[in-house]
């Protein structure tokens, strides 16, 4: 059992259940402890009450005047008057003489002091009892407040959980059309036979489903983000080449748009290591914005490294930010008043900013209503002294050599002929199938140089299938 003072374990027969504490406590706490004053044993058996006894038969009101201050202290002085005379009969001293009166006075003041001493400790107790009966009252709600947020915050984990779920969810079910939609769209995109007009129209049902993609990354982000779900990884990336990279990818869309885009990278390490996916997805959203708020002149993208601390800025002509939208910018789903007709989730900055944080960096802005905004992210990218592989081309479109067979499984219909007519243009000789059990079947008969296999699928998964197709005796 556990002593509610000193809160150590002991025997249960080392234990006693004290009323002034309202729990267990040890007997080392209840010997050493007295501002209890004994109130687990019987008022009878006190010494103050045995005493009081007598009293009992004197009226209530006469007894209240004997116990108060004033009573007990007419009480001792009859007693020291009475001692007194008995002193002078035995001593023969006369009742006026000077040593009594000395002696009378000194015990007056003494009784008065001890009095008053009985008095203060008494409201000592007293105060103290009371301080302590409300410090257990406080402790006691603060473990109700406790238990109450203990339980509140499983409910809310809980139904973070059930919403990240859903979404997750939803967002599996929504995609699964839009990527049979997008991949037709870029295979038509790809085909000469269209007529030039209808490239545009191309080009507008591409832009509306990447922004519904958006819209779903967002979302999930930010799922994740707050149920503490988000994975962070330490990749090994060479910095000025990455960058390059970004600022060739919103480079098109500032063109498109008539705006000077400038990227001025300052010293940067030749490796550091972050977290390439996240660091990519804050760099794209800051730039996007800035690219989508700015009707005229340029959008600057600048780079800097020391110490270890990396600090990127973007900068812009456009918009800006008017002042009461500066507190609530990062808000999920909120949007400046200058936006205008500009479409957008507002999701973007509030991923960016929680992103930001999570990687442990700083996310600040600066802006003038129709001059523009400045966002600085700072990042702590330490250095590698290492040597990068050169990597694969981004985009392949076919391959010399023999022929090769790839073997597509996928229980949805439109990825599977997405896939077929993406592989064959390239020149490969492509199989389909709708499950796991089936590939099994036939990796005899079609012997694939190259499994694609979808993930989710009913039954047997993708990766489960990897493994047993593993395990199999079959080799390609």
């Amino acid at each position: 059992m556990t002593c509610v003072i000193c809160e150590h374990s002991f025997e249960a027969e080392d234990m006693a259940s004290c009323p002034a504490y309202g729990g267990d406590i040890c007997s080392l706490c209840c010997s050493l402890d007295g501002r209890c004053r004994d109130r687990c044993k019987p008022a009878s058996t006190r010494i103050g009450t045995q005493l009081a006894t007598p009293l009992r038969v004197l009226p209530p009101r006469l007894r209240r005047i004997v116990t108060s201050p004033g009573g007990r202290f007419a009480v001792l002085l009859a007693g020291i008057v009475l001692a007194l005379g008995l002193l002078a009969k035995q001593t023969g001293l006369r009742p006026d003489s000077t040593p009594l009166i000395v002696l009378f006075l000194a015990c007056v003041v003494g009784a008065w002091f001890l009095i008053m001493a009985q008095e203060g400790h008494r409201t000592a107790i007293r105060e103290t009892l009371h301080q302590t009966r409300l410090l257990m009252s406080e402790v006691r709600a603060r473990r109700r407040t406790d238990l109450a947020l203990q339980v509140a915050r499983e409910k809310a984990e809980g139904a973070s959980l059930a919403k990240t779920r859903y979404i997750s969810g939803i967002s599996h079910e929504i995609r699964s059309p839009l990527n049979a939609i997008m991949g037709y769209i870029q295979l038509f995109q790809h085909d000469r036979r269209l007529p030039p007009e209808r490239l545009a129209a191309l080009g507008l049902m591409r832009e509306s489903g990447e922004h519904i993609t958006s819209i779903l990354a967002g979302l999930l982000d930010i799922s994740r983000i707050e149920a503490g779900r988000i994975e962070l990884h330490s990749d090994t990336v060479a910095l000025p080449a990455f960058l390059e990279s970004v600022a060739q990818m919103i480079r098109p869309q500032a063109q498109a748009k008539g705006l000077e885009f400038i990227w001025q990278p300052g010293y940067l390490p030749a490796v550091v290591t972050c977290d390439e996916h996240r660091l990519r997805q804050i760099l794209l959203n800051l730039l996007s914005n800035a690219v989508k708020f700015t009707q005229r002149g340029s959008v600057t993208f600048s780079a800097r490294w020391r110490s270890q601390i990396a600090e990127l800025v973007i900068e812009d002509t456009g918009l800006g930010v008017a002042p009461e939208d500066h507190a609530r910018i990062f808000e999920p789903f909120e949007r400046g008043s200058a936006t205008g007709n500009v479409p957008g989730t507002g999701l973007g900055l509030t991923i960016t900013k929680l992103l930001t944080e999570i990687l442990g960096g700083e996310l600040t802005f600066t802006s003038t209503p129709g001059e523009g905004s400045r966002f600085r992210v700072r990042l702590m990218l330490p250095d590698r002294q290492v040597q990068l592989s050169p990597g694969l081309p981004a985009m392949p479109v076919g391959y010399q050599g023999p022929s090769r067979t790839i073997l597509v499984v996928d229980d949805n219909l439109a990825h599977r002929q997405i896939m077929r007519e993406c592989l064959t243009g390239c020149g490969f000789r492509v199989e389909t199938l709708e499950n796991g059990p089936a590939c099994l079947e036939h990796l005899d008969r079609i012997r694939p140089d190259l499994l694609l296999l979808d993930l989710s699928m009913p039954g047997m998964d993708g990766r489960e299938l990897a493994l047993r197709v593993r395990e199999s005796t079959w080799s390609p």
